[in-house]
């Protein structure tokens, strides 16, 4: 494991040292994905994979279990709709689309 101290500007950007963007094949316009643990202060980037999916959208709870059920979710955020106990706002990242079926006409998905 490697631990670097690095500063983060006016614009609240960071910079990946140059020698670990090449360790980690981390291109020129590359994604990473940021995981966020506030209760212990702890960010974490992950190299954002190729067969990863972003998609966001409006599910029920019975489609958000069998998302969870079918299909390899790496990071998810959801929200209960306010008024509505039963359908959640959410913003997640998925290894493959091919499981999703149906709910994936739900959502908003984008792989670039």
């Amino acid at each position: 494991m490697i631990s670097e101290v690095v500063k983060v500007d006016a614009k609240g950007r960071i910079t990946i040292p140059a020698y670990v963007r090449l360790l980690l094949n981390i291109d020129n316009g590359g994604r990473v994905l940021m995981n966020v643990d506030e209760d212990k202060g702890v960010i974490m980037l992950k190299v954002f994979q190729e067969n990863w999916t972003r998609c966001w959208g409006v599910l029920t709870k019975r489609e958000l279990v069998k998302l969870f059920n079918e299909a390899k979710v790496i990071a998810s955020r959801c929200f209960v709709l306010e008024g509505k106990h039963d359908e959640y706002r959410c913003d997640m990242v998925i290894e493959g689309k091919e499981v999703l079926g149906e709910v994936l006409g739900k959502l908003n998905c984008f792989s670039d």
